[in-house]
């Protein structure tokens, strides 16, 4: 039983330094990859996530993947114990998959159908105190399309509107015409923001996702703009309707966050290009300042060569000569030792 124990020992320590050696290279590898990838003397990481159900790893730099890599076993690799990820669709994956993984939403579909029901539920908020201003102002049943119509409508209020445009003069019939145009801008932008949701939830792509934004920007916008006519506070002509100013504008924040937290799917197509070609250029780097191998004589075989007291392996797929390392080399004698041993007991 003795000799079996000391086998099981040594098998451990053949694997716990088998295991050491993968992730010592696995790091180096890694790390020689991301200084490729950034410029000099910026930082990086190496950060693992799941893609596909399997563990990918990603160059970080400033929260931005610069590459990508797979772990490998392949030996004489430019960049040890690693795989560059160099296919475009590929790194597309990868980048949906990272992007994913760290909380970022890919569909803003629900997002702003939220934010659009918000908004609608918003729009006859302001419809009763206007009529009321209305009422005062005489623009409830004559119009005021321009500054003598507004007058005239003001004029037919003989026992409140009219007192009142007598003493202020002209600066107060142009408030009540800005009143009227403020209102109609107004609706005139909640109508714009419905048919700009109806035009991204038709085509979520992102021109119609700017396009919505900018939509509820403007109706945050015009509600300012309508809240702010001096009848409501330097004249006191009449209380200001409630304009829902700050619940738009929560709103439009809202759906601003919702849009950059998913806008970085929108980019994975071109982003995916250009760490392609920044990819399959740092594997031309590498390649070109790489050490050269160590030759050999023109009689050597293709199983091995000697070389002083050096063996040199040959790999027929990679065509590149290989030099087995002391770890391993020492790992060898010692298991050869051990069974030598167990066979004399």
């Amino acid at each position: 039983m003795q000799p079996m124990k000391a086998l099981l020992a040594l098998y451990l320590l053949v694997a716990i330094a088998a295991a050491s050696g993968n992730s010592t290279g696995y790091q180096a590898g890694a790390k020689l990859f991301g200084y490729q990838m950034v410029s000099p003397g910026i930082g990086f990481s190496v950060e693992n996530f799941t893609c596909g159900g399997k563990t990918a790893y990603a160059i970080v730099s400033y929260d931005e993947p610069a590459a990508f890599f797979t772990l490998s076993e392949a030996q004489g690799a430019d960049f040890p114990g690693i795989r560059p990820t160099t296919e475009a669709g590929a790194i597309a994956d990868a980048l949906y998959c990272y992007h994913a993984e760290n909380g970022h939403t890919p569909n803003l579909t629900e997002g702003f159908t939220k934010t659009h029901s918000e908004i609608a539920k918003l729009q006859d908020d302001d419809d009763r105190g206007e009529a009321g201003c209305r009422i005062l102002l005489g623009t409830d049943t004559r119009e005021c399309t321009s500054f003598e119509s507004c007058q005239r409508a003001c004029y037919s209020v003989t026992s409140f509107c009219q007192p009142v445009a007598l003493g202020a003069g002209r600066a107060f019939v142009s408030e009540i015409w800005a009143f009227e145009n403020n209102s109609h801008a107004l609706d005139a932008a909640y109508s714009e923001e419905e048919k700009a949701y109806a035009a991204f939830a038709e085509n979520a792509s992102e021109r119609a996702a700017r396009g919505y934004l900018g939509a509820i920007n403007r109706t945050f916008t015009a509600a300012e703009q309508a809240a702010m006519n001096p009848l409501f506070y330097d004249y006191s002509f009449c209380f200001s309707p409630d304009y829902p100013i700050y619940s738009l504008y929560l709103l439009k924040m809202r759906a601003e966050r919702q849009y950059q937290d998913s806008a970085v799917f929108y980019g994975i197509g071109a982003r995916s290009r250009e760490i392609a070609a920044l990819t399959a250029t740092a594997m031309e780097k590498k390649a070109k300042y790489r050490l050269p191998e160590i030759g050999g004589n023109a009689t050597a075989g293709t199983g091995g060569e000697k070389r002083g007291d050096r063996t040199l392996g040959y790999d027929e797929e990679t065509g590149q000569a290989q030099s087995p390392s002391f770890i391993s080399g020492f790992i060898n004698w010692l298991f050869s030792f051990f069974l030598g041993w167990a066979q004399q007991k």
